[in-house]
């Protein structure tokens, strides 16, 4: 599991200041929600955990060690930050086979053949897919490459998993299984994980924490102890409101 601290987050696109003194606190064992239109700064919040965009102030601190320090320009490469990401788009290798697919991340890691076989054997297990092992992306079912995608995340055993609007995708069935396993697979492992989504029904339908945040220019102010999170805006912000509800782990099935 993995503790994540944002102070002082500053993320300008340009003249676009995207992120504006963010300052966010996620436990260990957590589930964050992050909740809001397009354009308002989830994914970027994300992408800066993660470590695909460089903020332009701020520090990060997980488990208490310092990835992100923009003054110093310090910022740990993703590779050391032990987190996995789940796309959008799925991003499955269309030539390679589900076990192909799982195995990639795993080989670059040179780990072992048994201890390769035995990540991909429990990761099929947790998301239910062992019978499509052998087949390619092309033959499954959009939730089925879902699932792929989910495994390969987990496959890695990250202490912290990073989903980026995982089943925007999906039709509306799918969605709520997907919701289902998605509550299932972090009470089994109590992974940290940071989500975002656009929508309201499904953020407050199972997360363990979740901050909603409207428009440009947030300013945030969220711990998880005490339980509330507040919004800070000056009279030239757009932003104008961030809610919070949470629940400790673990979560009910």
């Amino acid at each position: 599991m993995s503790k994540i601290e944002l102070k002082h987050i500053d993320k300008f696109y340009g003249k676009n200041h995207i992120l504006k003194d963010v300052n966010l606190t996620i436990e260990d064992g957590d589930f964050m929600t992050l909740l809001g239109p397009s354009g308002c700064g989830k994914t970027t919040t994300l992408r800066v955990v993660s470590g695909l965009e460089k903020p332009q102030n701020g520090t990060i601190h997980m488990d208490g060690k310092e990835i992100v320090n923009a003054a110093e320009a310090h910022f740990a490469p993703p590779s050391e930050r032990d987190l996995n990401l789940v796309f959008q788009s799925y991003a499955l290798w269309p030539h390679m086979t589900v076990r192909e697919n799982i195995a990639f991340g795993l080989n670059i890691q040179k780990l072992p053949k048994d201890e390769v076989d035995r990540r991909i054997k429990d990761a099929l297990g947790r998301m239910q897919i062992g019978q499509y092992v052998d087949r390619y992306p092309s033959e499954l079912s959009g939730g089925q490459q879902q699932r792929v995608a989910i495994a390969r995340a987990i496959a890695s055993e990250p202490h912290l998993l990073l989903m980026d609007e995982p089943l925007s995708n999906l039709d509306a069935k799918l969605r709520v299984d997907m919701r289902s396993e998605l509550k299932r697979l972090h009470t089994e492992t109590g992974t940290t994980m940071i989500y975002v989504t656009h929508d309201q029904v499904e953020a407050r339908s199972r997360f363990s924490a979740k901050a909603s945040s409207f428009r440009w220019h947030l300013r945030w102010s969220c711990t998880t102890t005490p339980q509330t999170c507040t919004l800070r805006t000056s009279s030239a912000t757009r932003a104008s409101t961030l809610l919070t509800a949470r629940q400790r782990f673990p979560l009910p099935v």
